[in-house]
């Protein structure tokens, strides 16, 4: 006589987001990717589908300023640990950055401003989703992707002046 097992499976909210992004510049389209995890983010930015190098930074506790390092590519290239270190310190979480953008200070200035951007829409998402998460219990799945498509595309326009966003195709790297 063998024992049953009741299982029960229980749906629960995607542990990854994905969100692509076409900002037009000077030096022609720039492609970002920021995804989402538990506590922590990865972005990606750059004119061409690669990953030439990865940097990480995270808050510490003993220190005001982020621990960084290079964790791909040459130590001598310092835009993306510099950017990750920046973003960690205003996100207050650990960030994954790649940045292969040409030497322009303003141009990473942008791609790192609609980052935070994105990052802190990400925020303010999940808070607005735990206030209602009583109250949409029974909510599809499809309707939240909706929701979260429309999210998406309203933050991307509302990106500086100087670059326009278009959330439609970008080339993931």
């Amino acid at each position: 006589a063998g024992a049953t097992m009741s299982e029960e499976i229980e749906l629960c909210a995607p542990a990854l987001r994905v969100c692509n992004f076409v900002l037009e510049s000077e030096v022609g389209a720039v492609y970002l990717q920021v995804i989402h995890m538990a506590q922590s983010v990865f972005a990606w930015a750059g004119l061409q589908p690669t990953l030439d190098n990865l940097a990480v930074a995270m808050p510490s506790r003993f220190e005001k300023t982020p621990l960084s390092s290079t964790l791909l590519g040459s130590i001598t290239e310092t835009t993306a640990q510099s950017m990750a270190r920046r973003i960690s310190q205003k996100s207050g979480i650990q960030c994954f950055i790649s940045c292969s953008l040409p030497e322009d200070h303003a141009l990473s200035a942008v791609v790192e401003k609609r980052i935070l951007q994105e990052i802190q829409r990400k925020a303010a998402s999940d808070v607005d989703a735990g206030a209602g998460a009583d109250a949409g219990a029974g909510a599809d799945d499809g309707a939240d992707a909706a929701a979260s498509e429309r999210d998406s595309e309203a933050a991307s326009t509302a990106s500086a002046a100087a670059i326009s966003a278009d959330t439609a195709s970008a080339a993931p790297p």
